[in-house]
């Protein structure tokens, strides 16, 4: 009997340390599960951080730039105490087998500087990209208003054959000279620099 109860015991014992095996191992399984959904949790908040970061990063560029085209709009309107040029791109002006450009329209902004649009009109046999202008601005007394050369033009700005195109500058207030001109009889020179389109 004795012997009995001894196996019994030993029976019983050896089921405790199996229940506590098995109980360890499933609170390891617990464990390594909630380390790995730690791990998601974890990646899944730093995605949204940055996602978040980025979001408020294009948003401040977008309030700067927006901002700052406004600005930029307001400084190049036209100021009202002074009259606008306007000119045109006549039958005798164009140069056969060349480029002629005039300016067709001319004011001072809001901050003292200008805006100038100038015409093309292509006498050539082939489309031509302009790639520069310089243009300076004179008073009636041949006194210098303004001179400013444009930056690299864009690449599709073509005048083709026989057509006509137009661009606007803004010179900055630094290459105004004369601010209170009345652009009545406003004298230009314009060079361009140009090449054929192949």
């Amino acid at each position: 009997m004795k012997s009995d109860n001894q196996q019994e015991r030993a029976h019983s014992i050896l089921g405790e340390e199996e229940a506590k095996e098995q109980v360890r191992l499933t609170d390891e399984q617990k464990v390594k599960m909630t380390s790995e959904e730690r791990k998601k949790v974890r990646f899944s908040a730093i995605t949204a951080g940055i996602s978040l970061l980025v979001v408020v990063a294009v948003f401040v560029v977008g309030a700067i730039y927006g901002s700052r085209e406004q600005k930029d709009q307001a400084a190049r309107a036209p100021r009202e105490s002074t009259p606008t040029f306007y000119g045109s791109l006549e039958q005798e002006d164009l140069e056969e087998g060349k480029i002629t450009s005039v300016i067709t329209q001319a004011y001072y902004t809001v901050e003292n500087g200008m805006m100038v649009t100038i015409g093309f009109s292509n006498d050539m046999d082939t489309d031509e990209h302009i790639s520069r202008v310089i243009v300076a601005l004179y008073t009636q007394e041949d006194t210098e208003i303004a001179k400013a050369a444009s930056a690299s033009m864009r690449s599709d700005f073509i005048v083709s054959a026989g057509g006509t195109n137009e661009v606007t500058m803004y010179i900055k207030p630094d290459y105004v000279s004369v601010t209170d001109d009345p652009l009545q009889k406003l004298r230009y020179e314009i060079t361009v620099e140009h090449e054929t389109q192949e």
